[in-house]
């Protein structure tokens, strides 16, 4: 998918075109900063990150079924880590990920 570069300011002081530039809610746009992606391209990034997420989901329940305590302990390790690192240290009060909070 081909990125195109952010368009030219409207006004004289540099003010970016209604609708357009760094300004848009979309969580790609902020992802990308001056960089556009289309639509269609966010939302097959969506669907792709979706099924890595469910398929490492089922991954992570059959090391469980598997009945070794030191895997179930590493899963239990791991997913506690991810989520101090990712939704704890690197997300500012601002930007909180937080389902429940939304």
């Amino acid at each position: 998918v081909p990125l195109v570069p952010t368009p030219p300011a409207c006004g004289k002081d540099g003010a970016p075109c209604p609708g357009m530039g760094s300004t848009s809610s979309s969580p790609m746009a902020r992802l990308q900063g001056q960089v556009f992606v289309s639509r269609a391209a966010e939302q097959a990034l969506l669907v792709v990150l979706f099924a890595a997420q469910v398929t490492l989901g089922y991954f992570l329940m059959l090391i469980t079924m598997t009945y070794q305590g030191e895997l179930f302990i590493m899963v239990i390790l791991g997913l506690t880590a991810s989520h101090w690192l990712f939704n704890i240290l690197l997300v500012t009060e601002e930007e909180n990920v937080d389902p429940c909070c939304v």
